[in-house]
């Protein structure tokens, strides 16, 4: 009978035989936790739907460029990042219907997206300017 070892991280458990489990080098490792991570997210992604949250459309496990990474493929937000879209403001580029009215409803908006995800028991775990992205 073969002996077991157990790796955790983020609520995933892995039994292999303690054998085997000694012959699998950490990188073989982190891509398994990896790939939940990424199957996690797109689970997240296909289930969620608010107006807030931007549309998944669909994945791929190749790249444009057919290598194996995956792709996560949603709609297109033109007006960039959270993150760039103050940098433009600081720079003072002229922004097309930006004033007190535009920031609140930024501010609901990602509210709104935040308490939608919690409700859910999601937890979003990664809130920067440069995750939120202004269509």
């Amino acid at each position: 009978m073969d002996t077991y070892s157990k790796s955790k991280k983020n609520k995933l458990e892995i039994y292999l035989p303690q054998k085997l489990f000694k012959e699998i080098n950490k990188k073989s490792a982190q891509l398994i936790f990896a790939t939940h991570e990424v199957d996690r997210e797109i689970r997240i992604l296909m289930s969620s739907n608010h107006p807030t949250i931007i549309k998944f459309i669909g994945y791929s496990l190749k790249d444009f460029d057919k290598n194996d990474h995956t792709t996560i493929i949603m709609n297109y937000a033109n007006n960039g990042s959270l993150s760039d879209f103050l940098r433009k403001v600081k720079n003072k580029e002229k922004i097309k219907d930006y004033d007190n009215t535009s920031r609140q409803i930024l501010l609901i908006g990602i509210s709104r997206g935040m308490k939608y995800l919690h409700n859910r028991q999601i937890i979003h775990g990664d809130l920067k300017l440069a995750n939120i992205l202004i269509d």
